[in-house]
């Protein structure tokens, strides 16, 4: 009987207990007295009774915004609503929620740690990376201080990403099916993650194009694994598309969400604020609020750089040197050196530019484990007791940080009672974000408050009659006698995601009211229905995902096979 080397279970096990132990506070956490976690909360309850009464895809929560609907799964990554959502089965979306973040802490910490194993093969290194990137302060400030549920669900997969990367350029050209599993897993979880792991894919790929050698094999395939991630996410991003081309929402607005180069300009990071104590949470006011430290831990491990790198691998050399530039890039922009006034709108989409420490822990995590694994091996200096204290020091700073937000007191029947209170037939808009309504709604909240639950006969001469809304389900039906041709605003916010059709079941077009709401025009008197329903075009986004999920598992295991059978070969 072969003997188990336990021996090399030891990183993993030491991943797990550091990922459990900063994670113990969101179990004893009241999400629904929090910023976004409220909004999360939400959005989970909402599909939840969509899916309960048939609804799918669950696109429009009808209890929201007083009862007039809300595009609550259209503009936010699903991943964060699906998962917790079935994480939360026979329980609450608070419990979701905290399992899902505690399953995303552990899955980026080895995400990392495989990542850095590979490029180095060295535990020693993998696990040190592993551990920054899980335990530094600003990842821990998005999922306690942020809520930022996108945000750190997007951490799974930028590992995973430099991962398929690396084996483009330099390792196995079957395993780039990685690149397609974590663009898919990054567009369905955070759009400005997303957008700014694109920017640095790019600049990695035209460092290492002479690797490449425009290799047309590892061309193509690169090709067909960005078509296939966008042929994947296609249910999400072309209704999104859709939604955009139809009017304008709050949510692409850079007014109203302060997406402007002078906007973000004002939203960075001042050098105290970089170095400032990492177990605070709150300002001298009792505020909670982010805290955008560095880590001091990280910071000295990245001057150790100084030190190590004449000890870096040669074939490493490379990656670490760009990595280095990266973390260095990456603080640069979280400051105002950075010239956010003249650059573009994709770029100016970040909104608060300290979202670039999330790449400043991605980099530089990588470089402070590589550093770690040559300070370790200096026996002579008693490197591997320095790299011990460094990383224990770091995580008792993160320990007491989070511990700041364990709540001896909590209660499970708050949050049983908060998502009793949004469940509701009509919920007030200021019980959620309002960024997803149209810019005309979004400007006029007293007349979505105000406005009666009927039919509103704006111009024209008509009578309506035997008005009903089944409110779970979103659907409605009312008989109108016209007299004359007459626009009628009816009570749904404007989403293209309805179906308007009359007694003889003819689709009815319908466009938005100065209000922000769906308008019709009629010339005859007729029956009208009106029902949530997918558009031509996201019907046939669905069909292209499927096709695409399909090629992915065909792409995966035509490689798997091509790698066991060159793996029996060189045996």
């Amino acid at each position: 009987m072969k003997k188990i080397d336990f021996k090399k279970y030891i990183p993993h096990l030491i991943i797990l207990l550091a990922s459990i132990l900063i994670s113990i506070p969101i179990f004893k956490m009241s999400l629904s007295s929090t910023n976004e976690f409220r909004i999360h909360i939400g959005r989970i309850v909402a599909i939840s009774k969509l899916i309960k009464n048939n609804i799918f895809p669950a696109l429009i929560s009808n209890n929201n915004m007083n009862g007039f609907g809300y595009a609550l799964n259209i503009f936010y990554g699903p991943i964060t609503t699906y998962i917790p959502m079935l994480l939360s089965y026979k329980s609450i979306a608070s419990t979701g929620i905290q399992i899902f973040t505690l399953i995303s802490i552990i899955a980026s910490g080895y995400t990392m740690y495989f990542y850095t194993l590979k490029i180095t093969k060295n535990k020693i290194a993998a696990t040190c990376s592993a551990l920054m990137y899980i335990l530094l302060p600003y990842k821990l400030t998005n999922i306690y201080s942020r809520n930022a549920l996108g945000e750190y669900s997007a951490s799974i997969f930028l590992p995973l990403l430099l991962n398929g990367l690396y084996e483009l350029t330099e390792g196995n050209s079957k395993k780039i099916y990685l690149i397609a599993l974590s663009a898919i897993g990054l567009i369905l979880s955070h759009t400005i993650t997303t957008i700014y792991a694109s920017i640095f894919s790019v600049i990695y790929l035209i460092a290492f194009y002479k690797k490449l050698n425009l290799n047309k094999i590892k061309i193509k395939i690169l090709i067909i694994n960005v078509i296939i991630a966008i042929l994947v996410t296609s249910f999400y991003w072309i209704p999104l598309m859709e939604y955009r081309a139809n009017t304008k929402y709050a949510i692409f607005d850079s007014k109203i969400m302060n997406t402007t180069g002078s906007d973000v300009y004002e939203n960075t990071s001042d050098f105290d604020s970089l170095f400032e104590n990492e177990i605070n949470y709150k300002d001298n006011d009792g505020n909670s609020y982010p805290t955008l430290a560095l880590g001091i831990m990280s910071v000295t491990l990245l001057l150790f750089s100084i030190i190590c790198y004449n000890k870096v691998e040669k074939n490493l050399k490379m990656i670490y040197i760009l990595f280095i530039i990266f973390t260095a890039i990456s603080l640069w922009m979280t400051t105002k050196l950075f010239p956010w006034q003249i650059m573009p709108n994709f770029m100016t989409v970040i909104q608060f530019a300290w979202r670039m420490l999330g790449f400043y822990i991605l980099f530089g995590s990588i470089i402070c484990g590589i550093n770690a694994s040559i300070l370790y091996q200096n026996k002579k200096y008693n490197g591997d007791v320095l790299v011990f204290i460094l990383i224990l020091v770091q995580l008792i700073i993160s320990c007491l940080y989070v511990k700041n937000y364990y709540n001896s007191n909590y209660k499970l029947d708050s949050e049983y009672n908060y998502q009793k209170a949004i469940s509701q037939k009509r919920i007030s808009p200021m019980s959620i974000n309002r960024e997803y309504l149209p810019v005309k709604a979004f400007y006029n909240l007293e007349y979505i408050n105000n406005r009666t639950q009927q039919p509103i006969i704006i111009n024209g001469d008509a009578s309506i009659n035997n008005f009903e809304k089944n409110q779970e389900t979103g659907k409605s039906t009312f008989k109108i006698s016209i007299i004359t041709t007459s626009e009628i605003e009816l009570p749904y916010i404007y989403y293209p995601s309805y179906k308007i059709t009359d007694e003889n079941n003819k689709n009815i077009n319908f466009t938005e009211s100065k209000n922000g709401f769906i308008q019709i025009k009629l010339n005859k008197s007729t029956n009208i229905t009106i029902e949530p329903k997918m558009t031509k075009i996201e019907e046939l986004s669905y069909i292209i995902s499927i096709v695409g999920i399909i090629i992915l598992i065909i792409n995966i295991i035509i490689s798997n096979r091509k790698e066991r059978k060159q793996t029996c070969q060189n045996q």
